[in-house]
C-alpha cells in the first residue's frame, strides 16, 4: 500500500512555516506595543496631578504579552498548547496575553473509562452508610413459643419474631455504619485529572485568569458575570 508521503511532507512544512510566522508577528506586535507604552505612558491613578486626581482617573491598560517560558520535561515531538489569558475585573471578557500549556497535562488522549473510575472513587470513598436492621435477637418480644410444637396441626414455631414472620428480625440486613472508603492508584488518579483538562481545554471550557481579585463584593456584579459567560458558552 502506497502512502502519500509527499503531501504528508508538503502539509508539515506549511504548518511549521504558519507557527513561525505567527510567531514571528506575536513578538513584533509585543515590542511595538512596549515600545508604543515606552514613548507614551498611561498615568495611572496615583500618577495623576493633584488637580486632576479628585476628577478624572486614568485606568490602567493591560498590554498584551505572549509568554513563551520553557516547559520542564517538554517532549520534542509534542507542541505546548497555547491558552488566553483573561481578566476578572469587569463583566466583559478581555483577552490580555497567552500563556504555554504543557502537553503532557493538556493535551493528553480522552480517557472515559478512567474519568468513570475516578467518578465513582470520588463519590464512594467518603461515603458511609448508616443503614441498619435489627436482628430476631433484638426486636421487642417472641419470647415464648407462639403455639405447642405438636397437636395443633399447624407449622411449628418457636418465636413470632423469627425472619419468616412478619413483625420479627431480619436476617442478612444490612448493619451499619459501614464505610465505602477505598483508593484508587495515584497513576490512575493524576491520568484522570489530566483526561478533564485536556478534555475542558479542547472544549473551550478552560478558562485562564491572572487575577482572582474581584473588584467589588457586590453579589450583582458576580450573578451578571456568571450570566454573561452562560450567555456566552450557549452562543457558541
Amino acid at each position: 500500500m502506497m502512502f502519500p508521503l509527499r503531501g504528508v511532507l508538503c502539509y508539515n512544512k506549511i504548518v511549521s512555516f504558519t507557527i513561525n510566522y505567527l510567531n514571528k508577528i506575536s513578538v513584533h506586535t509585543t515590542k511595538a506595543l512596549l515600545e508604543l507604552d515606552h514613548h507614551h505612558p498611561v498615568r495611572t491613578e496615583h500618577e495623576v496631578p493633584q488637580d486632576l486626581a479628585p476628577s478624572v482617573v486614568i485606568p490602567q491598560r493591560h498590554v498584551p504579552i505572549i509568554t513563551a517560558r520553557k516547559l520542564a520535561f517538554s517532549r520534542v515531538h509534542v507542541e505546548a498548547r497555547q491558552a488566553w489569558v483573561e481578566n476578572m475585573d469587569r463583566v466583559e471578557e478581555e483577552k490580555i496575553g497567552m500563556v504555554d500549556l504543557h502537553p503532557d497535562v493538556f493535551a493528553t488522549m480522552p480517557r472515559v473509562d478512567v474519568l468513570h473510575e475516578n467518578i465513582v472513587w470520588q463519590r464512594n470513598y467518603k461515603r458511609i452508610s448508616c443503614a441498619t436492621t435489627k436482628t430476631r435477637a433484638e426486636v421487642r418480644g417472641g419470647g415464648r413459643k407462639p403455639w405447642p410444637q405438636k397437636g395443633t396441626g399447624r407449622a411449628r414455631h418457636g418465636s413470632i419474631r423469627s425472619p419468616i414472620w412478619k413483625g420479627g428480625g431480619v436476617a442478612g440486613g444490612p448493619r451499619g455504619p459501614k464505610s465505602y472508603f477505598y483508593m484508587l492508584p495515584l497513576t490512575t488518579r493524576v491520568l484522570g485529572l489530566r483526561v478533564a483538562l485536556s478534555v475542558k481545554f479542547a472544549q473551550n471550557d478552560l478558562h485562564i485568569v491572572d487575577s482572582l481579585d474581584i473588584p467589588t463584593d457586590d453579589p450583582q456584579v458576580c450573578l451578571a458575570s456568571a450570566q454573561w459567560l452562560s450567555s456566552k458558552s450557549l452562543d457558541r
